[in-house]
C-alpha cells in the first residue's frame, strides 16, 4: 500500500484534533484519503457519508482495476443508500454508509430517508464537496441542519476545495455546521464581517455586497479550516500554463450576437419589467451565441462558431490528449457527433456505467484523443491524467469550478505540463464574465486562509 505524503499525514492529523473542521486543500491533493485516513485513527464505527452523486464511485467502486477509495484504504463494510429500497438500506449497520445529497434530501415530505438518518448512532459525518450547503435557505442546507442537531456527532469534516464559491455568505453554513454554537445566527455573522447595502428589488431588505473585515475573519475562522495548494506540497508537481485565445466571431454569428444584444439594450431602454430568470436566460443566450449561433436551435445539428474552428486546429495540430469542456450539453453531443470514432463524453444524460466506461477508455485507450464534458458533469470528483491540454469553449460564472474542472487534469498522477486554454469571443459578454471571475477569486483569497509555502515546507514537511 502506497504511504501517504507528509502533508496527507498532517491534513489527517488536523482532521483528527480539530474533530469538526472544514478541509479545503487544492484539487488533486487526496482530501478523499486524509478523510479515510482520519476515519481509522478514531476508530470510527458509524460513518455517514454525503457526496454528490458522480462522486460516489471515487468513494465506493467495487471494480477490481478501479478500486474505489474505500477499498484502496480501508477495507471496511460500506452501504450505498439508493434505489426503492433506499429507507432499508439507510438503517442497514455497515461502517460507513454513502448517500448522494439529492437522494438525503429526498422528493416530498415526509423525508423517511432523512428521518431515518437523524436516528442512526453516527459518530461521524463527512459532507464531501460541503460547498452545496453554501445556501442557508436550501433543502439540502435545512436537511443537514436537522440531522446535524438531531446526533451528537463527534466528528464532523466538510470537505471542499470551493468552500465558498461566488459569494462570502456561503461559509457561513459550513461555519453553522461544525460549529453552531459560535455561529448560531447569519444575521449576526453577516453584521460582524460583512458590508451591506439595501436591495435594489426591496429598500427593506439587505443585500451582502462583501467583506468589511476580511482579516478577522481570516483570525476567526482560520483555526477551522486547512487549506493548501499544489505548488506548496509538490515540489515535482508538473507546470500548468494558462492560455486565453481570443477569436473574431464569425460575420454571420456576429450579426445574431448584436442583434440579440440590442434586443436586451431596448427592453431595458423601454423600461420593461426583466426580471432576474429571464435577465438570467437572456444571458445564456449571449454565451450560446459567442459559442455557435447554431446553438440557439434545439433541432439544429450544426456548429459553426469561430471557436469550432480554433478547436479544430488544436486537436489537428497535436497528439496529445484533450480535455474539452463546455457547460452547454448541445456543444458536446454534437462534438462527438463529429470526433465520435477518436472521442468519448460524459454530460447528464450519461447512466454510471457509461460514465466509468468514458473515463476508463480515455485513460487507457491511446486511439482516444479526446474526452467531451459538460462542466458540471466532468468538472469533478473524476481524473483525467492522461489528458495534458485542456479546452473550455466557455466559462461558468463561477471561478473555482471552472478551476476544479481544469485540474482534473493537473492533479497527482499527472506527470508532464499542462496547458488550460480558454477560448474568448472578442468583444462579448465573455469579457465582461472575465472580469467577475477575477473579482471572485479576489474575494476567495481575502477570506480563505491559505498556508504559505514557507509554512508547509517548515512545520508540515514535503515528501
Amino acid at each position: 500500500m502506497t504511504k501517504p505524503y507528509q502533508y496527507q499525514i498532517t491534513g489527517t492529523k488536523f482532521l483528527v484534533d480539530k474533530q469538526r473542521c472544514i478541509l479545503a486543500d487544492d484539487m488533486g491533493l487526496g482530501k478523499t484519503k486524509m478523510a479515510l485516513d482520519a476515519l481509522q485513527q478514531v476508530n470510527a464505527r458509524r460513518t455517514l457519508i454525503i457526496c454528490p452523486k458522480t462522486a460516489i464511485s471515487v468513494w465506493a467502486n467495487s471494480d477490481e482495476n478501479n478500486p474505489g477509495e474505500i477499498e484502496k484504504w480501508l477495507g471496511w463494510d460500506y452501504t450505498i443508500v439508493d434505489g426503492d429500497n433506499r429507507v432499508a438500506k439507510a438503517q442497514y449497520p455497515t461502517r460507513i454508509t454513502i448517500i448522494s445529497y439529492s437522494m438525503f434530501i429526498g422528493r416530498g415530505t415526509p423525508n423517511y430517508v432523512l428521518d431515518v438518518m437523524c436516528k442512526q448512532p453516527w459518530d461521524v459525518i463527512i459532507f464531501d464537496e460541503a460547498h452545496k450547503l453554501k445556501n442557508r435557505k436550501t433543502k439540502t442546507f435545512k436537511s443537514a441542519k436537522r440531522l446535524r442537531h438531531a446526533v451528537p456527532f463527534k466528528y464532523i469534516f466538510c470537505v471542499s476545495a470551493t468552500p465558498v464559491l461566488n459569494r462570502p455568505e456561503e461559509l457561513w453554513p459550513l461555519l453553522h455546521m461544525i460549529d453552531p454554537k459560535q455561529y448560531s445566527s447569519f444575521w449576526g455573522w453577516v453584521d460582524k464581517y460583512c458590508t451591506t447595502k439595501p436591495a435594489w428589488y426591496n429598500k427593506r431588505a439587505i443585500e451582502i455586497i462583501g467583506i468589511a473585515r476580511p482579516q478577522q475573519l481570516k483570525a476567526d475562522a482560520g483555526p477551522l479550516i486547512l487549506r493548501r495548494m499544489k505548488e506548496d506540497v509538490w515540489e515535482d508537481m508538473p507546470e500548468k500554463t494558462y492560455q486565453d485565445i481570443t477569436v473574431d466571431l464569425l460575420p454571420p454569428q456576429r450579426k445574431v450576437y448584436d442583434q440579440m444584444k440590442q434586443e436586451m439594450y431596448t427592453m431595458l431602454k423601454n423600461g420593461e419589467i426583466v426580471d432576474a430568470i429571464n435577465t438570467l436566460a437572456l444571458g445564456i443566450r449571449l454565451k450560446q451565441i459567442a459559442v455557435s449561433p447554431d446553438m440557439l436551435d434545439v433541432k439544429s445539428t450544426e456548429l459553426t462558431g469561430a471557436k469550432f474552428d480554433v478547436l479544430d486546429d488544436i486537436i489537428a495540430g497535436t497528439d496529445q490528449k484533450i480535455v474539452v469542456f463546455s457547460q452547454f450539453s448541445r456543444a458536446i453531443t454534437r462534438l462527438y457527433a463529429k470526433y465520435g470514432k477518436t472521442a468519448t463524453i460524459l454530460y447528464g444524460e450519461t447512466t454510471d456505467v457509461e460514465r466509468k466506461a468514458a473515463i476508463t477508455r480515455f485513460q487507457t485507450d491511446p486511439n482516444t484523443q479526446l474526452f467531451l464534458t459538460t462542466t458540471q458533469s466532468g468538472g469533478q470528483s473524476i481524473t483525467l491524467t492522461a489528458g495534458t491540454i485542456a479546452v473550455f469553449l466557455d466559462l461558468l460564472w463561477t471561478p473555482k469550478l471552472n478551476d476544479q474542472a481544469a485540474d482534473r487534469i493537473h492533479r497527482r498522477g499527472q506527470t508532464k505540463p499542462v496547458t488550460i486554454i480558454n477560448l474568448v469571443a472578442k468583444d462579448t459578454i465573455e469579457s465582461y464574465i472575465q472580469k467577475v471571475l477575477d473579482s471572485k477569486n479576489a474575494m476567495f483569497d481575502s477570506i480563505i486562509p491559505t498556508v504559505s509555502a514557507k509554512t508547509v515546507r517548515n512545520y508540515f514537511g514535503v515528501c
